[in-house]
């Protein structure tokens, strides 16, 4: 059924027909579903009520993916310097207002909800890099450009490092990374720039006097709890406590609301959602989530084979990066093969922002499936 709809979705475009990708809207479907059901018992456990807030973040969700839906994604790319700048506007004034929390300055209270700016600013700079890199389509294998647009990407990293906000930071620059490779610049600018900055951040971390900003003090104590280093005790609690999770569910789970461990694991509703299947759907119920994810990557990467516009293929790309390194971090943090840095899983973390940031990037790759469709 997957490979007739592909092959009519290419015979759709070469006719120039309008193409809605319903398998990419079922698969998010389905991973909303699957975060609302973790959320659902995971409140009920902590006596929370993240799943009724969540719903309502999913139906005000509705009013930003519109208009990514429906906005010429050209349209878009003209705004593009505006979104930079209302992006680094943004990141500038948490740093000045910003609410902190667990030592970092990330949030912007509004009074009726917390807004986190670095999320808004990874859809804009989709937009912005792309458009970047369009605008030099004929000049991509020049080293100035390269630069140019890594100075460009710079400011807004620079800022959300500054909260500090390492993982956002991280998946800014994976964005970068991967609107590059759909843009096809050479491939030994973007090694070269992954060895200085792991030159870096291995300096910073062996040699903490030599970058004293670079590394926070509690980023190393969680390297440091990562690599069995710490003598601290309770350093790796979080992750211990999800391998308990997961340890409990073993293939066929304890059975869906019967989860023990929640009220033991810091931050479940958000950076640590997947223990929650883990513990009541084993690992029968995690493979159905990941083969989900599998399936939302693959629609997403035939959005991004298939535009013919370099504009639309490096948006697609962008998109593409977003999610994959949400996804991959945070289920390799969660896992115990990563330090925790605090990044939420797509689809199924709590949080307004970061929902909304979900449901308008899949709106903008359908915009931009739909627009291709045209050409």
């Amino acid at each position: 059924m997957i490979a007739t709809s592909d092959s009519s979705q290419v015979r759709a475009k070469m006719r120039g027909d309008q193409v809605f990708d319903g398998w990419l809207v079922l698969s998010a479907c389905l991973l909303l579903f699957f975060g609302l059901l973790s959320l659902y018992s995971q409140g009920r456990a902590n006596h929370e009520i993240f799943f009724k807030k969540q719903v309502i973040n999913i139906v005000i969700g509705l009013i930003p993916a519109a208009a990514f839906a429906f906005i010429n994604p050209k349209l878009l790319s003209r705004l593009s310097p505006v979104l930079y700048w209302v992006s680094v506007a943004g990141l500038l004034l948490v740093l000045k207002v910003g609410q902190s929390r667990n030592g970092a300055e990330r949030w912007i209270n509004l009074g009726f909800f917390q807004f986190q700016p670095s999320e808004m600013a990874k859809l804009f700079l989709i937009i912005a890099i792309s458009t970047f890199f369009a605008n030099r389509i004929d000049s991509l294998k020049k080293p100035s450009t390269f630069l140019l647009s890594l100075a460009y990407v710079g400011l807004p990293m620079a800022l959300i490092a500054k909260q500090p906000h390492w993982g956002a930071t991280m998946v800014v620059f994976f964005i970068w990374a991967c609107i590059c490779v759909a843009g096809r610049v050479p491939p030994k600018f973007l090694v070269l720039t992954a060895l200085v900055g792991f030159l870096v951040l291995g300096g910073s971390f062996l040699f903490p006097r030599i970058f004293p900003r670079v590394i926070h003090g509690y980023h190393a104590n969680r390297l440091d709890a990562f690599l069995g280093r710490s003598a601290e005790k309770g350093s790796n609690y979080q992750t211990d406590r999800a391998m308990i999770a997961f340890g409990k569910g073993g293939i066929i789970g304890d059975g869906f609301d019967r989860g023990t461990q929640g009220p033991f694991i810091p931050e479940q509703e958000s950076d640590f959602i997947f223990t929650v299947p883990g513990e009541e759907l084993g690992l029968f119920g995690c493979t159905l989530i990941l083969i989900s994810f599998g399936f939302f990557f693959y629609r997403i990467w035939l959005i991004m084979v298939w535009a013919q516009e370099p504009l639309y293929r490096m948006m697609a790309g962008g998109i593409l990066g977003l999610f994959l390194v949400q996804t991959f971090v945070n289920l390799f943090m969660v896992m115990k093969l990563l330090p925790v840095i605090g990044l939420w899983l797509p689809f199924m973390s709590y949080g307004g922002t970061a929902i909304w940031l979900c449901m308008s990037a899949v709106a903008l790759a359908l915009n931009i499936e739909r627009q291709s469709s045209r050409i």
